[in-house]
């Protein structure tokens, strides 16, 4: 197995590397669409503003290679801003479009979802199956459709319920960071080579 870390050029891919790398299968860093070729399981870090990201990735054609990646039936794992392009609308400085794998708007946090401006820390992340702690550092977060709802597979509550695990067929996105969650963040990542979420 081969896992690609996508290189957005604006963040630091050493400790989702390193993280992946522990578990004693390939990786590489993507740098162009050809890479994605290569490949069989497809990382978005978690580090930048989700509007800039979107721009590079239009700018180097990663778009739509995204998209057939995904059809091919190769997971991929969006961690943070990484889960935030999966959505539908962002609005981080500007609004612009995601990835588009979950009807969701990307909004800024307000007094009425956090007592914070920006969301930092541990908090335990509520699933069907577990009650497990992981680091968080966000503004943002994921609203939504009702009709969506389906694919939150676990959430923070602050203020109110904060999406903090989605899932749809082979598509993950969590909003805390698993390289920085020890050994919830490593079991996380494994389950995620192994298919077992």
């Amino acid at each position: 197995m081969k896992v690609g870390i996508l290189d957005y050029k604006n963040c630091s891919l050493y400790p989702i590397y390193n993280s992946v790398k522990a578990h004693n299968v390939g990786v590489t860093v993507v740098k162009n669409t050809n890479d994605l070729k290569n490949i069989d399981k497809l990382i978005l870090p978690g580090v930048g503003a989700t509007n800039q990201i979107m721009k590079f990735l239009n700018k180097k054609k990663f778009i739509d290679e995204i998209k057939e990646f995904s059809e091919m039936n190769k997971s991929i794992l969006g961690i943070c801003a990484g889960m935030q392009i999966l959505s539908l609308n962002l609005f981080e400085n500007e609004k612009c479009d995601g990835l588009g794998f979950f009807d969701a708007n990307v909004v800024q946090m307000n007094k009425k979802t956090s007592n914070q401006s920006t969301n930092i820390g541990w908090y335990k992340v509520e699933t069907s199956s577990s009650n497990l702690s992981y680091y968080f550092c966000h503004s943002f977060y994921l609203k939504f459709k009702k009709k969506e709802n389906n694919f939150i597979k676990g959430f923070i509550k602050l203020n109110e319920k904060i999406p903090a695990i989605i899932k749809k067929k082979n598509i993950l996105g969590v909003q805390f960071h698993p390289e920085k969650s020890q050994r919830n963040g490593r079991d996380l990542i494994s389950k995620f080579l192994k298919d077992e979420i």
